[in-house]
């Protein structure tokens, strides 16, 4: 019995302790080869993954093909600058300097008092995940959280995907 006597599953397993290097030289060696590298969805998001200088989102819970089909529309997208998948973000608050991204969530200031004031007196957040998956391309402000502890903000951190973290320094 041959390596290649084997079944698909077993060459994929085989193939998944590979590098990337050592993945393309392995769909060189044989037709055989090549088919199951490219005939499997998790071996050829790990190659496109790194061909793209991503790393993967261990806390993902989609499946790799689901995981390919996002990588490969957003580098498509990415070579075509294709910039029609926009949403609109209707702010019904004063934004201030303040502002932060992490984890597929927006952190927003606000700035109640008027001009020439430059602080910021509560934050508000969204998910852009909810925004893109709305039917609309337009947020209303219900997507919003508001968060107001009654004292101004001096600056504010994220950890959403690691930690499910949101820290708000304050002064009074």
């Amino acid at each position: 019995m041959s390596l290649l006597d084997l079944p698909d599953e077993l060459l994929v397993q085989i193939a998944s302790y590979l590098a990337l290097y050592e993945l393309v030289l392995l769909q060189q060696v044989c037709a055989r080869w090549r088919e199951v590298i490219r005939s499997n969805a998790a071996l050829q998001y790990n190659i496109e993954l790194r061909v793209a200088g991503m790393i993967d989102n261990p806390a993902s819970r989609l499946v790799p093909g689901e995981r390919l089909r996002i990588l490969q529309r957003k580098e498509k997208a990415w070579r075509v600058l294709d910039m029609s998948d926009k949403r609109s973000l209707t702010l019904s608050h004063r934004p201030s300097g303040i502002y932060d991204l992490t984890g597929g969530t927006l952190l927003l200031g606000e700035r109640r008092n008027g001009e020439g004031y430059a602080g910021t007196d509560a934050v508000h957040t969204i998910q852009l995940n909810a925004v893109s998956s709305n039917s609309g391309s337009q947020a209303n402000d219900s997507s919003w959280t508001n968060i107001d502890l009654g004292k101004q903000v001096i600056d504010v951190g994220l950890a959403i995907q690691e930690h499910d973290l949101l820290a708000i320094v304050t002064y009074s």
